[in-house]
């Protein structure tokens, strides 16, 4: 009987053991089923996102300064313009007021002297020695050299040979001539063309009276004219006239 017993316990004890056994396997497989593999994968990925969202959005903050900051700057470069702009009118206002001032001193002193041409409180003044007509100054000279040496003269004063553009300057200056003698006047024949150009480029719109080897023009007292330009006559230099 004892021995029955005994073997009975042995066989529920081995029957415990196992029923344990097998109950531990269980718990571990369901352990794996709680926390299968690919979950950390999950939970990885989303972390890895996170981070990137977070660096996306420090990326973004730093972008959004940088056009604040940029807009602010053109902002002020605007203003600084607008600024610049304004002073820059008041400037010009304030030259415009004392150009007049001068202006009108210069009239009261020299639009009443001889050598300018008074027209509407404004006149056209031209250095001492100088003759004014319209918008020209013409200087006359007092001794007589050759046609190239008188050119060379007037270049020197920074005018040049006369030009004439009219009857009425031609007149004008038949006028105040003083010497008897034909004088130099900026008229040339240009060969081979054998065409009469003023020294300023502009052609002579009739064909004056000459000698066979007379190419340099002239004005008298009969009018334009040409003679040898070798000899030493008096000439005649204009300049535009300074308009005040």
């Amino acid at each position: 009987m004892d021995t029955g017993l005994v073997y009975a316990d042995i066989i529920c004890s081995e029957d415990s053991s196992s029923r344990r056994s097998s109950n531990c396997i269980a718990v571990q497989q369901a352990d794996h089923r709680i926390c299968p593999p690919w979950r950390w994968t999950v939970l990885w990925l989303s972390c890895t996102g996170n981070v990137l969202l977070m660096a996306a959005v420090i990326v973004m903050g730093v972008y959004g300064l940088r056009c604040i900051s940029s807009v602010g700057s053109q902002n002020s470069q605007e203003m600084t313009g607008i600024s610049n702009a304004h002073q820059c009118k008041q400037d010009e206002n304030k030259t415009n007021k004392e150009l007049e001032k001068l202006r009108t001193f210069l009239r009261q002193h020299l639009c009443e002297a001889t050598n300018a041409s008074t027209e509407n409180g404004s006149c056209s003044v031209c250095p001492v020695t100088w003759l004014p007509y319209e918008d020209k100054c013409y200087w006359f000279s007092t001794s007589a050299q050759t046609w190239d040496q008188s050119n060379e003269e007037c270049l020197a004063k920074r005018s040049q040979l006369l030009v004439i553009s009219s009857i009425g300057e031609q007149e004008f200056i038949k006028n105040n001539t003083k010497t008897e003698s034909p004088t130099w006047i900026g008229l040339k024949l240009k060969l081979p063309e054998k065409k009469w150009m003023w020294v300023n480029g502009s052609p002579l719109n009739h064909t004056p009276s000459r000698h066979s080897i007379a190419v340099c023009g002239t004005i008298g007292k009969k009018g334009i004219a040409s003679d040898i330009c070798s000899v030493d006559l008096n000439w005649i230099c204009q300049k535009p006239s300074i308009f005040i």
